[in-house]
């Protein structure tokens, strides 16, 4: 079973990149699955913006 699944994985290459331009490019490289939001990953730019203080 090991040696079958040694010579599928190396058979099976990765898919080819269809899309290297546009939004559908930005989409696959930057958008953050959904546990984390699903934002654009860039727009995280560090630590989170602190509450004001409400008088």
């Amino acid at each position: 079973m090991a040696k079958r699944s040694r010579i599928f994985c190396a058979a099976k290459s990765p898919p080819q990149r269809v899309y290297k331009r546009g939004f559908t490019a930005l989409y696959i490289d930057h958008v953050t699955q959904a546990h984390k939001g699903c934002d654009f990953d860039f727009l995280h730019a560090g630590a989170p913006t602190p509450e004001p203080e409400i008088h």
